[in-house]
């Protein structure tokens, strides 16, 4: 699907994502807790947030006392996330752009300690663009940090074919983002210390309904072969 089929489908689906979009959920705390740890302390520094759309992971991100920056090409997912923190005391600290991840280009003369994305990078029209202008807009010693599906797990394929929100023709981009594949990318795009976390294998109905089952993760993810078939995969870089 391109760019601007994309956007379309987001601007008409946003309504619905903001009904449906739970934070408060054991599930999504055990995610985010993992991205936040490969995030490393944010307080006082820049972070930009590609795809924030209607800003799941952009509130918790806030919270962690950064100046934050959030882009997305839906300029209806960006009008629910501004209503959505209208009053959050952190407001101030948040700037939100509608605008390409592949490009950025309302973004000039500005770099950031770190930059992130989760379930973003199977979105975009070209992956080494997104991460080339994102070590363009780092600080050397900056990190990038990218959440996305792993396309070897097939609960991914089974959610798509029962949810409607999950499209393969919106989704199909999770055939683009191979661990092996993204790490390539990475380095294409001038990133050192690229690494792979994969994790996950309980799906959320799974983790909500018995959230003990998340101390069982770690022993799953030991085993390199059950690893690579965990629900996703977390990609850690650095700009040298």
């Amino acid at each position: 699907m391109s760019a601007n089929a994309q956007k379309e489908f987001y601007n008409r689906a946003s309504s619905f994502y903001a009904n449906t979009c739970q934070n408060g959920n054991p599930y999504f705390a055990f995610v985010l807790n993992r991205f936040l740890s490969a995030l490393g302390p944010l307080g006082g520094k820049d972070v930009l947030e590609m795809g924030c759309s209607l800003g799941r992971f952009t509130k918790p991100l806030l919270e962690q006392k950064c100046r934050l920056t959030g882009v997305d090409f839906s300029a209806q997912s960006l009008r629910g996330l501004d209503e959505s923190l209208r009053t959050h005391p952190l407001r101030s600290n948040l700037e939100i752009i509608e605008d390409d991840v592949c490009n950025l280009s309302r973004i000039q003369s500005r770099v950031f300690n770190v930059i992130c994305g989760a379930h973003i990078l199977h979105h975009v029209a070209d992956v080494r663009a997104a991460l080339s202008r994102a070590h363009s807009l780092l600080v050397r010693g900056g990190r990038a940090v990218f959440l996305e599906p792993n396309p070897l797990n097939p609960l991914w394929y089974i959610q798509m074919v029962v949810e409607p929100t999950r499209a393969w023709e919106v989704e199909r981009g999770i055939l683009n983002v191979r661990a092996a594949k993204v790490k390539e990318v990475f380095r294409a795009a001038g990133f050192v210390n690229c690494s792979v976390k994969s994790f996950g294998f309980f799906p959320p109905f799974a983790i909500n309904g018995l959230p003990g089952l998340t101390r069982i993760e770690p022993v799953l993810e030991s085993a390199p072969f059950l690893a690579r078939f965990a629900t996703l995969n977390l990609f850690v870089a650095d700009k040298g």
